[in-house]
C-alpha cells in the first residue's frame, strides 16, 4: 500500500519514505495516522510518503535463520528502486517494524547498516538468546557499520507484552541496547527509546 503526501499532486516536493512492515491496512494506518499526526498537528516531522508492506509468510520473511537475507534483498533490489524510480523521494528512508519485524528491522541494519537512514522499532525484544549473541558480535565486527552515515534508530516498548509475560525477551533487547550504546561512538548510530 502507498500514501502519497496531501499536497503531493500540487507541488514538485521531495518526500522522505517511511516502509512499514506488517502493513496490513490496519496497522498501515495506525503508522499514516501516527506519521500524520507529527507532521499535520505537532509540526514535528516532514510528511512521508509512506509504504506498507504486507506479508505473505511472515516467519518466512521475518526470521533470522530463514528468509530475512532474502527480504532484505528484495527491500534493496526490487522495493526501494521502484519508490525512488516512480516517486519523487528525497532519498532518506525510514524501516519501521514491531515485534519479530522491529528484530528484522535490526537485523537488516546490521547487514546493510547503509540502505536506510533510520529505523524504528516498536515491542523490540530478542525472542532467543542466540540472537543477542549474534546481534552483539555483528555490531562489534561489521567495520561497514563504522563507515556509514549517521544512523538514527529509535527503540519503543510498553511495560507488559501479552507475548513476553515474564520480561525475558524484552530484557534481552534491552541487554543488547546497553551494549550498543558502548560501541555507538565508533558506529555513527544515535539511539533513543526503551
Amino acid at each position: 500500500m502507498i500514501r502519497l503526501p496531501e499536497d503531493y499532486d500540487k507541488s514538485d516536493k521531495t518526500y522522505p519514505v517511511l516502509y512499514k512492515l506488517d502493513g496490513e491496512k490496519e496497522i498501515f494506518l495506525q503508522a499514516f495516522s501516527a506519521a500524520y499526526y507529527l507532521y499535520d498537528m505537532a509540526g514535528k516531522a516532514p510528511d512521508h510518503i509512506i509504504i506498507g508492506i504486507e506479508n505473505t509468510d511472515r516467519n518466512r520473511d521475518m526470521e533470522v535463520d530463514q528468509g530475512a537475507n532474502r527480504f532484505i534483498q528484495f527491500l534493496q533490489s526490487e522495493l526501494i528502486q521502484y519508490i525512488d524510480k516512480n516517486y519523487r523521494t528525497n532519498g532518506f528512508e525510514i524501516l519501521c517494524g514491531q515485534s519479530s519485524s522491529a528484530v528484522f528491522a535490526l537485523y537488516s541494519f546490521l547487514k546493510q547498516p547503509s540502505l536506510f537512514d533510520a529505523y524504528i522499532l516498536g515491542s523490540f525484544g530478542l525472542y532467543k538468546e542466540s540472537l543477542a549473541v549474534q546481534f552483539e558480535k555483528a555490531l562489534k565486527e561489521n567495520n561497514e557499520l563504522k563507515t556509514t552515515g549517521k544512523t538514527y534508530i529509535y527503540v519503543a516498548n510498553g511495560k507488559r507484552d501479552a507475548n513476553d509475560p515474564d520480561g525475558t525477551i524484552t530484557k534481552r533487547g534491552i541487554s543488547f541496547w546497553n551494549y550498543s550504546n558502548k560501541l555507538s561512538i565508533k558506529c555513527n548510530v544515535e539511539g533513543k527509546g526503551i
